[in-house]
């Protein structure tokens, strides 16, 4: 007796799965980073511009340096070149017909889906299907080429961070700085133990490597990599220069903020070079953990909030400076003078005469920490009411550092521009060739359609 079998049904797809419901949720959430990042930068912009109008007014009346706009242009111009030109490198290095000029053009392509890509789509993503999608073989290994690439960038920022932290000065070496700079040390030791194992043969040829491939979701991807390495293996020289020059992409990127930092202002208020390449490691690095478009937001706090560490430590020995303990009444010329300089007597200030006031109020907007500290802690003819010295010391430093922040927040947005600005250029190439990156990001979507 024959027992016959129900023909199969089909089972319908789970609504949550259903590709409308994901589309949805790739949009929703690359319209939640946009608003994140939008609500991030209008409370900075609000608490540390439009609340202190009154005490940065100063940075705007002198007007902005714009040969120092320009400069930070040209650093950064510089540095994208130079990345644009280690990429291809490294493509060229696998044998694949690639000229620098597609190079730019993918590479301006990439910042722009940095700020724009749905989803988990970034730039280096879409550059990589970009490039696979160009090649009738090997594309895994065309693809991984962009994997290497940002390995070798990544480095370079650890690197030239510990470097920068090693040649601070020695009260910057506590608190934060000293946990950047030992995480520097530490990302950098392990990177380069990385790269090092990379290009071993021995290593990448071994039976746990092998097995890698058969990994699932990722053995494919994997196994790519280990392809484009043992070509690398071979051409080690290629892979040391590039990481050689990458040192130089991330001092210039300090370079750039430290001349965007000078169109703005000048003296005590812009931390040293060094200090801005150190700032400038720590921002990228930072932000690139924040889900905010290309960072946004995060970047420019983190760049104002390194330039407020900076200050605190350049101004964080100035009560042991002070001889003796409890200043004249001049201090008080100082303390209140800074919030309003619309009172001018003497008996306002308890201060011996008025030309005294203009003479500390003189030396005050001209010069550096220490020559204030001298000039207030002189002793006034008639005496007067003494007053902490502390206390005077923390008006200052709350005062100028107010000024520090905003003019670190001022010089990462003018960075900010620069970024956009390529990103623009991005955009003109997307709209040359709108199918051609269409379909590559369908492949960035769907990795299984990249052969």
């Amino acid at each position: 007796m024959s027992v016959s079998t129900p023909p199969p049904t089909e089972t319908p797809a789970s609504p949550d799965r259903s590709p409308e419901k994901a589309a949805w949720r790739i949009y929703a959430w690359a319209i939640g980073r946009w608003v994140l990042a939008i609500v991030v930068l209008a409370y900075l912009v609000y608490t540390n511009v439009y609340l202190q109008w009154d005490q940065i007014a100063p940075l705007f009346e002198r007007g902005i340096a714009w040969w120092a706009v320009v400069a930070s242009g040209l650093s950064f111009a510089a540095v994208l070149a130079n990345n644009f030109y280690r990429w291809y490198l490294l493509v060229r290095a696998q044998d694949f017909d690639f000229t620098y000029l597609e190079a730019v053009r993918l590479g301006c392509v990439g910042m722009l889906f940095n700020f724009v890509a749905p989803g988990s789509i970034g730039g280096d993503l879409v550059k990589g299907a970009m490039i696979a999608q160009r090649q009738s073989s090997r594309r895994l290994v065309a693809a991984s080429t962009v994997v290497l690439d940002r390995f070798l960038g990544m480095l370079a920022l650890l690197v030239v961070g510990f470097v920068g932290y090693l040649l601070l000065p020695p009260e910057y070496k506590t608190g934060v700085f000293a946990v950047l700079g030992t995480g520097f040390g530490i990302g950098a030791a392990v990177g380069a133990v990385g790269l090092v194992v990379a290009l071993v043969p021995s290593i990448t040829a071994s039976s746990l490597m092998h097995s890698i491939r058969t990994w699932p979701y990722v053995g494919r991807a994997l196994g790519g990599i280990l392809d484009t390495l043992r070509i690398y293996q071979q051409r080690w020289r290629v892979v040391l220069f590039c990481e050689f020059i990458s040192l130089f992409s991330h001092v210039g990127l300090g370079l750039s903020l430290y001349f965007a930092s000078l169109s703005l202002a000048s003296g005590s208020l812009v931390p040293e070079l060094r200090t801005q390449v150190v700032v400038m490691c720590g921002s990228n690095f930072g932000a690139a953990f924040i889900p905010t478009p290309g960072g946004v937001g995060a970047f420019e706090a983190a760049v104002a909030g390194g330039f407020e560490l900076s200050d605190r430590a350049t101004t964080s020995d100035l009560a042991r400076d002070v001889v003796p303990p409890r200043w004249s009444a001049s201090v008080n010329a100082f303390r209140y003078a800074k919030d309003s300089r619309l009172k001018t007597t003497a008996d306002d200030y308890e201060i011996d005469s008025p030309e005294r006031l203009d003479g500390v109020l003189g030396e005050l907007e001209k010069a550096d920490d220490r020559t204030i500290t001298k000039a207030l802690s002189e002793p006034s003819d008639h005496g007067g009411t003494s007053v902490p010295a502390e206390a005077v010391v923390e008006a200052y430093r709350s005062g100028h550092a107010t000024l520090v922040y905003s003019t670190g927040l001022l010089a990462g947005l003018l960075y900010r521009v620069l970024t956009v600005l390529v990103a623009i250029v991005g955009g003109l190439f997307y709209l040359a060739g709108r199918r051609e990156i269409d379909t590559a990001m369908e492949q960035a979507e769907h990795p299984d359609a990249t052969g």
